[in-house]
């Protein structure tokens, strides 16, 4: 059966079931378990090196796949209101440009021949709407900052952003927003408490702190905090000294 084995490991699964069939049948009166390759060397109508190099030709195996996948270019998406002009700044870069029609986007990304850029759309069963874009440039870009003010009290933030408060803030109040599936969901704030007072902060019951010892804000420090898988890591910095 090792032959059997082979078919179903390389091919897809309805081509592979239609093979085994024909071998099967073509040695019915014979056991499965008795069918070697000296029967198929033997078998008039046997399949040709022909077909065997077409089911090559066809059909990668798992380990040829990942290989590929592997050589993959990595491509950083943006969300723009208009392509820019293509150039080696743009190269390795995924764009997703307005199609001007019912807030959907068509992708593009750049392409030289060691002289010239141009821009080539990448074809796609169907063009992305702006909460897909927004999914997708949460899950591939790099770290994106968001500011917020000391009236910015409360917030609730998504993963993988830094959100920095650029004012000293008295009350902060945070929750996360739900996780991506499949990725590393990391939340990220920054914040500072005012000069004569400690920041109270407010963070979901379910996260954890090194050695169970959360977080004391002191007045004039500045925080970041990091929570992974509802486990937090933090650290404080005191005013610069104008001295």
């Amino acid at each position: 059966m090792l032959l059997m084995y082979f078919i179903m490991e390389t091919l897809n699964k309805d081509n592979a079931i239609q093979l085994s069939a024909k071998i099967l049948e073509r040695f019915a009166s014979s056991p499965a378990s008795s069918i070697t390759l000296q029967h198929i060397a033997n078998w008039n109508a046997k399949l040709t090196q022909e077909d065997l190099n077409t089911f090559a030709d066809s059909y990668y195996t798992k380990t040829q796949v990942n290989s590929l996948v592997t050589g993959i270019e990595q491509y950083e998406p943006v969300r723009v209101s208009a392509l820019p002009t293509a150039s080696a700044d743009t190269m390795h870069k995924m764009y997703f440009a307005p199609t001007g029609t019912g807030g959907t986007y068509e992708v593009y990304i750049t392409v030289t021949n060691g002289e010239s850029y141009e821009h080539v759309k990448v074809n796609l069963s169907d063009t992305y709407t702006k909460a897909e874009i927004d999914t997708l440039v949460s899950i591939f870009s790099k770290t994106q900052v968001v500011t917020k003010t000391a009236l910015d009290i409360s917030a609730t933030i998504d993963a993988n952003k830094l959100y920095l408060w650029t004012e000293p803030i008295s009350t902060l109040a945070i929750a996360f927003a739900s996780e991506t599936a499949g990725i590393v969901n990391e939340y990220m704030i920054q914040f500072t408490c005012p000069s004569n007072a400690a920041t109270t902060l407010t963070l979901p019951n379910t996260v954890r702190w090194v050695n169970d010892n959360p977080i004391e804000p002191e007045a004039g420090f500045t925080y970041q905090i990091s929570v992974i898988n509802n486990l937090a890591v933090f650290a404080g910095w005191e005013a610069a000294s104008n001295e």
